[in-house]
């Protein structure tokens, strides 16, 4: 048994804490000697043997407890695209078509009349089209990148800047979209490591110093929480962490100081109920003072990747902040691992692509807004690429506002009116004439807030004016308008 061998036992081993089957261990041990024998001799920039990526990426995928097929796909996933003589019906001849076709949507596409610009933005559209279809396909994408991720420092100083951007353009934030927080916390951590490396020692720096000095007084306020909530018959247990540390450039880069910081330590408190989590806010603050204006519920009212939980900020006895995160402990998993803590396999109901990715087009925004791009007819490769990034993938500045009827709209923080009414419908945004907000009229420029419900009033003309492309922030409506405005026989291009 060689190194390979022996660390595929070690995954096997793990795999089969919760995969059974005998049908689905052998098809996982059939594809790893597999793609074993097909990129025999195939070495990385750093000497170790390609097939360790693949490992990687099946060790990552094991860890969110996928499915088999996942699996096999994701042992699979470079061997169409890397080897000459492996072809999509020779991978659904020996797995199946099912194991064929998330290879295939991972597959880049390398077309020769198009820039190379152009082309990897057909692989990104590619990927998120078939996403949009089984979410398995985005999964194994993003397991497949942290491993990429790990391995960077062989390589070029271009590359690792030209994959730490994508990364952080891309698949650090569709992975906060469906909750894999913990991935995409070490995501963004490596890609600032590579992109901005003296920031980043300088933060991960304040943080060692912070919690030396803060560790005793949050301990002491972590056991005090635990015992007051045990008084109450309220079961709990509790962890520390900090804020992450892509969060905290984010914050640097607003022109404050890592001083400023207030919510630097973070104690979770992980209860059994939902409302045991009410009655735990205000325990706590009847121990600690709490900083007027911090708390949010997020249980009720919960963020864009349905990430739920009660937030709060209170003064230490040493006169810092720490902010208490007060979650049930299917909340905190879902925090987590998102969609794989949702839906991880089970050996009792398998996996159903079309039940499963039902139940998560219901459950994760990111799904629905796909389904929207992906029905627009006539939208270029670097369209679909820009909305993505810019209207979707904008997972921390986002927005909540209501139709008359009491349905939501999603819109990055910013929007105006008239970025809700082509959401809505591009026949209402041509046509708009009157806007509503709570019942007052209100300028068709007016930003909207958080809890809004917008009531909208078209027509039948085309009302679209040039001085709107000066007071929307979507790229969908602006392409929109544009066309509009085209179709009017005022020029202003589809770009």
């Amino acid at each position: 048994m060689d190194q390979l061998d022996e660390r595929f036992s070690e995954i096997y081993e793990e795999i089969k804490e919760y995969i059974k089957k005998e049908e689905d261990l052998h098809l996982i041990a059939k594809s790893y000697y597999f793609a074993k024998l097909k990129h025999s001799g195939v070495f990385r920039i750093g000497g170790e043997p390609y097939m360790h990526h693949l490992l990687d990426t099946a060790e990552i995928l094991a860890d969110l407890k996928a499915g088999p097929k996942t699996i096999v796909a994701g042992l699979l996933h470079d061997t169409v695209e890397d080897v000459k003589d492996v072809s999509y019906e020779f991978i659904a001849e020996l797995f199946g078509e099912e194991v064929a076709e998330l290879v295939d949507s991972l597959t880049k596409v390398n077309i020769a009349e198009k820039s190379k610009e152009e082309s990897k933005n057909f692989t990104i559209q590619k990927i998120f089209l078939a996403m949009s279809r089984d979410v398995r396909t985005i999964i194994i994408k993003i397991a497949d990148r942290l491993s990429n991720m790990r391995t960077l420092e062989p390589v070029s100083l271009e590359h690792k800047l030209r994959v730490s951007k994508q990364t952080l353009e891309i698949y650090a934030p569709v992975a906060r979209c469906i909750g894999f927080n913990k991935i995409a916390r070490e995501m963004e951590e490596l890609c600032l490591f590579y992109l901005e490396r003296e920031k980043y020692d300088m933060i991960k720096n304040h943080i060692k110093v912070n919690n030396e000095r803060t560790r005793e007084i949050n301990n002491n306020i972590q056991n005090n929480i635990t015992s007051a909530l045990k008084s109450f018959s309220i079961r709990s247990s509790s962890y520390k962490t900090n804020k992450d540390v892509y969060n905290i450039y984010k914050f640097l880069k607003t022109d404050r100081t890592l001083e400023e910081i207030e919510d630097l330590d973070v104690i979770h408190i992980i209860t059994d109920k939902n409302i045991d989590c009410y009655i735990a806010l205000g325990i706590i603050h009847s121990i600690y003072m709490p900083v007027f204006g911090k708390v949010k519920d997020y249980i009720s009212s919960p963020k864009y990747n349905m990430y739920q939980g009660i937030h709060t900020l209170i003064i230490t006895p040493g006169g810092g902040s720490v902010k208490i995160a007060i979650k049930t402990k299917l909340m905190d998993d879902l925090y987590n691992y998102g969609v794989a803590s949702k839906w991880a396999y089970s050996e009792d109901k398998g996996y159903n692509k079309e039940s499963e990715q039902l139940e998560i087009r219901k459950y994760f925004n990111i799904i629905r807004e796909l389904d929207r791009i992906n029905s627009e007819d006539n939208l270029s490769i670097n369209d679909y690429v820009s909305f993505l990034k810019k209207d979707i993938l904008n997972y921390n500045q986002y927005i909540y506002v209501y139709t008359p009827k009491g349905e939501s709209v999603v819109l990055p923080m910013g929007s105006s009116v008239i970025d809700f009414a082509f959401k809505i419908h591009t026949d209402i945004g041509e046509g708009l004439q009157k806007a509503y907000i709570n019942g007052i009229e209100v300028d068709l420029f007016q930003r909207l807030r958080n809890g809004s419900i917008v009531d909208l009033k078209s027509g039948n003309e085309n009302n679209v004016q040039p001085n709107w492309l000066d007071n929307i922030i979507t790229n969908y409506a602006r392409i929109k308008i544009k066309r509009a405005l085209n179709k009017k026989g005022i020029s202003y291009g589809e770009e």
